[in-house]
């Protein structure tokens, strides 16, 4: 600067170190704050996408999605086995047959299995599915190989029926209704079919309040069931 002066040159202006030295990182600052600032906006959009995405995936392997209950999806019963240990053969050939073909969820198809054994006596017996344990894919019903575990227990007869609380009907008229006396195999069906029946009766005389319940009582040493049934008549009907 010094040598210019004296060579009579004119100088070009010149920032003072300092005012420079701040727009230098004025300038470095702006640019940086733009640049993070869009370096943000994309890192959230990419964090949004990504948690977007996450929760798609996590919803769609939901334990509740991915593993759907098929317990109430109707098969068709192609086959039938059914193990037991106690079972006649007898007994386990015409469940087969009764069962064979038909078309049923699996749940209700054991309920139904357990409820014939309860009609043949074995008031006290079990049945689960062994195979398969869910329905195959595909649109319902489609025929699948069943396979079920029974255990029946021992047989039991019907030792009497006793009513209580019957005061507008006899007790003989009651028990006329059962379509099932003592010393007969146990039958479920059969005792369903007398209450309803009994249900009507009361229902013909103007008991519409009327109401029973059964309680069944084993003997385990004899292995017979007394049948006990609790009535409330209610208030009849003018008519």
């Amino acid at each position: 600067m010094r040598i210019a002066r004296l060579l009579g040159l004119k100088q070009s202006p010149v920032f003072p170190r300092t005012p420079a030295a701040i727009l230098l990182a004025l300038v470095v600052a702006t640019v940086g704050l733009a640049l993070w600032g869009s370096a943000r906006a994309q890192s959230a959009s990419l964090l949004q996408g990504t948690t977007s995405s996450q929760a798609s995936s996590a919803k769609s392997v939901s334990p509740s999605q991915s593993a759907p209950s098929t317990k109430n999806v109707p098969v068709q019963v192609r086959s039938l086995t059914i193990q037991s240990n106690d079972l006649p053969e007898s007994d386990r050939a015409e469940i087969v047959q009764a069962y064979t073909g038909g078309t049923y969820p699996l749940e209700e198809l054991m309920e139904r299995i357990r409820f014939n054994l309860s009609d043949r006596g074995y008031a006290k017996a079990r049945a689960g599915i062994l195979q398969p344990t869910a329905a195959p894919a595909g649109q319902p019903p489609q025929a699948v190989d069943v396979s079920a575990h029974v255990s029946a227990g021992a047989k039991y007869t019907l030792s009497k029926i006793e009513i209580r609380g019957n005061q507008a009907i006899p007790f003989e008229e009651i028990l006329q209704q059962f379509p099932i006396h003592p010393g007969e195999l146990f039958n479920a069906t059969a005792i369903g079919k007398g209450l309803d029946n009994v249900k009507k009766l009361y229902a013909s005389k103007g008991y519409l309040q009327f109401g029973a319940i059964p309680r069944p009582q084993f003997d385990e040493v004899r292995h017979t069931i007394t049948l006990i049934l609790d009535i409330s008549e209610g208030e009849a009907t003018k008519r």
